[in-house]
């Protein structure tokens, strides 16, 4: 079973709306003991929620506007910066593919 300092951390790397999405301490817990980094957990919730924000728009009413597009082009953003550190901690065992090597964690 995670660690509850560890399902702490990654938490809050989602943020606070990422409980209200399904992503809570059992679905991260869940994670982290099938052997996703913190990082890889916050790759998968930052592309969820590129795809949830991917059909808004921007909206100009009644004299005001508000830019809803870019709460994806944010959620890309971090899908991005997530994807780097990744690949950063995953080692390439074929560097013509794009093969990756995790871990094997035995309990």
């Amino acid at each position: 079973m995670a660690d509850a300092m560890a399902v702490t951390q990654v938490i809050e790397l989602l943020g606070p709306d990422a409980s209200q999405n399904g992503w809570d301490d059992i679905r991260v817990g869940a994670d982290l003991d099938n052997g996703l980094s913190p990082n890889a957990i916050a790759l998968a919730w930052w592309r969820a929620r590129m795809a949830q924000t991917a059909n808004m728009m921007d909206v100009s009413e009644s004299g005001s506007q508000r830019s809803l597009s870019q709460a994806w082009q944010h959620a890309q953003s971090m899908v991005n910066y997530y994807h780097q550190q990744v690949s950063l901690e995953t080692p390439i065992d074929n560097p013509r593919g794009n093969l990756r090597s995790y871990p094997i964690r035995r309990v």
